[in-house]
């Protein structure tokens, strides 16, 4: 998930991590934005599926939970 919205945000293209959230107020031209961006971060998410290296490919530290629930 972190190397995911990591390659969407790098294309202009931010999601909160529980999902995807799109409304009326989004137009096409940016419904085939995130289209793009999420197809772009998909590839390069399955090589690093397909090569093990997820980790080496984050500039940064992975997606954790702040809160846990109880």
């Amino acid at each position: 998930m972190s190397l995911f919205l990591q390659e969407t945000a790098r294309r202009g293209v931010i999601f909160h991590f529980a999902g995807f959230n799109i409304s009326f107020s989004h137009s096409e031209a940016d419904i085939d934005e995130t289209l793009s961006a999420c197809e772009a971060a998909l590839r390069i998410l399955a090589d690093a599926l397909g090569d093990g290296r997820i980790g080496e490919r984050l500039a940064g530290k992975p997606y954790q939970e702040a809160f846990r629930r109880s």
